[in-house]
């Protein structure tokens, strides 16, 4: 039996739909590959190769296709940007290439500035393998989602690393709207732990924008001043599920999780967040909006479980 798309509804789940998947994927078209890299790029190369790569992330961009799903892959990068690299096309991939040691590519600004900047209306959009630091004590996102992008996935990104500054938030949804934005798998370091740079939330949507049907799953959060997730504004049917909040206060409610007055439907549950110790002086969940807006189950505060405050 065939669906109106093409793809034929499978018997076995198991076997049959890896089948079809592979069937459609093999006969889709993929946009153009690009290639940059920082040491050995230049300008006049089509970047359409290793042995070709063009020298900025931002050339690249230039060349590529809002719409036609094409490719960047970043073999080396660091300060040869212009800051921010904005990203104005749908349909965008920017990969890093991990390092010999396993180590993904880093970029620090040398001044205050967000990393990447998504335009308004730049949807569907990957970034993944990233190191992203920037000046401490900033005032901007690594990431700044400005508005309408949705369906951007980030994620096996680093915030904040080590040995530079971190800017003020991992990622920031900066007004406006977003839907269906998935950010997993990444790791944010604040300014208390070792050597770590955010100096405020690892995750934030301030209070003039709404996001709706976001997932934050499976990210790490390392000792952030403040909140690990702080979602103001309108925060609409949101998942947040699986992150482990290290080393939160133990004195101040919110320092894991945060959701703002108009949050609604939102689904928070198996997070962890702890402290050292199994009892913690506060509850780090705290959820503003009226009793039962939002849906929270088995979270952790230290070894026992908690709720929104």
């Amino acid at each position: 039996m065939a669906t109106p798309y093409g793809a034929r509804i499978p018997r076995n789940f198991s076997v049959e739909a890896l089948r079809e998947m592979y069937r459609i994927g093999k006969n889709r078209t993929v946009g153009n590959i690009y290639y940059v890299d920082a040491f050995n790029g230049n300008a006049a190369n089509d970047g359409l190769s290793p042995s070709s790569p063009l020298l900025t992330i931002a050339a690249a961009l230039a060349l590529c296709v809002s719409g036609g799903d094409d490719y960047i892959i970043v073999m080396n990068c660091y300060q040869q940007e212009t800051f921010p690299i904005s990203i104005t096309k749908d349909c965008v991939h920017i990969l890093g290439v991990a390092g010999p040691e396993g180590s993904w590519q880093m970029m620090d600004p040398p001044t205050d500035t967000a990393i990447f900047s998504l335009a308004i209306g730049a949807e569907n959009c990957e970034i993944a393998y990233f190191s992203l630091g920037g000046i401490a004590q900033g005032t901007h996102g690594a990431i700044e989602l400005l508005s309408g992008n949705n369906q951007t996935h980030i994620h096996h990104c680093t915030f904040g690393h080590w040995w530079t500054g971190g800017g003020q938030d991992g990622i920031r949804f900066a007004g406006g709207s977003h839907f269906s934005v998935v950010i997993e798998d990444c790791w944010f370091y604040g300014v208390s732990a070792i050597n770590g740079k955010l100096s405020r939330y690892g995750i934030y949507s301030i209070g003039t924008g709404s996001i709706g049907q976001c997932t934050i799953r499976n990210n790490k959060f390392i000792m952030l001043p403040t909140t690990a997730i702080c979602l103001q504004g309108n925060a609409i049917h949101e998942v947040i599920v699986d992150n482990n909040i290290i080393a939160c206060r133990a004195d101040a409610v919110a320092t894991a999780i945060d959701l703002g007055l108009n949050a609604l439907g939102c689904l928070i549950t198996r997070n962890r967040a702890g402290y050292g110790a199994a009892n913690m002086v506060q509850n780090p969940y705290l959820d503003q909006a009226p009793a039962g807006s939002n849906h929270w189950s088995d979270n952790m505060q230290g070894n026992q479980y908690a709720y929104g405050a």
